[in-house]
């Protein structure tokens, strides 16, 4: 099979300006994503052709990570706002690499691994991809974590002309937090699809353990999720 790893990082941040390249653990943030994402690689070149792409607007990102066998893709302004999705830039880089690469090097499926959100194993992205290849995933698969309380559990709202409480019967579902470690697209459904969100009807997801949900958007975050990157993978390894 053809894969292409996607690793997405934006110099913009409002809330952890340079998040992605601010020292985590001793590296760079995206680092670590980095060498999962070779690790992984390594682990699957035999039987797989794939390809490690970062899209970046982070000018000297691509000097930091020479040591690694990845291609650079610019990340264009338009693709730089706060409030583009995700998916608009990891189809930009799928569609671009295709048309440079030619059809007889299409890809199956892309796996975007998240700078922020680096509490993942190695197996974790194994049981992902073999998931969403047993399944026969024709659009997304994506990473969660169960939710510590159903929506709405112990909530109110407030509306203009009074109080209002939304009651739903929290055993109806199985609620889930998306927590943006791992998300695997359908080629297909990337080249001829114009989706901006990975939540589809068909959608699989791949669940992770609770200390896994947590990814970084501010100061706090960053401080929480590199305790608990020292505590769960720093000292056992990113693979188990």
């Amino acid at each position: 099979m053809n894969i292409l790893i996607t690793i997405c990082a934006r110099a913009g941040s409002k809330r952890l300006p340079g998040k992605n390249i601010k020292l985590f653990c001793g590296k760079p943030l995206i680092e670590w994503t980095v060498i999962q994402a070779e690790m992984f690689r390594e682990m699957f070149k035999r039987k797989n052709k794939i390809d490690i792409v970062i899209c970046s607007d982070i000018l000297h990102i691509q000097s930091k990570m020479d040591l690694y066998s990845l291609s650079f893709i610019h990340r264009p302004d338009r693709l730089n706002g706060d409030d583009v999705p995700k998916l608009e830039v990891i189809r930009y880089v799928h569609n671009t690499v295709e048309k440079n690469v030619g059809m007889d090097k299409y890809y199956d499926f892309v796996i975007d691994l998240d700078v922020t959100s680096p509490l993942r194993k190695l197996i974790d992205i194994e049981k992902a991809m073999q998931q969403y290849i047993n399944q026969r995933c024709n659009s997304t698969l994506f990473s969660v974590v169960e939710a510590k309380r159903p929506p709405w559990f112990n909530q109110v709202i407030k509306i203009d002309h009074g109080d209002a409480i939304y009651q739903m019967d929290k055993d109806e579902y199985k609620a889930f937090d998306m927590n943006a470690s791992i998300y695997i697209y359908n080629s297909n459904w990337l080249r001829n699809g114009d989706d901006k969100t990975p939540v589809q009807i068909d959608s699989k997801l791949y669940i992770m353990d609770e200390w896994q949900g947590f990814d970084i958007d501010t100061a706090f975050d960053f401080q929480l999720v590199q305790a608990i990157f020292k505590a769960k993978l720093l000292n056992v390894g990113l693979k188990q």
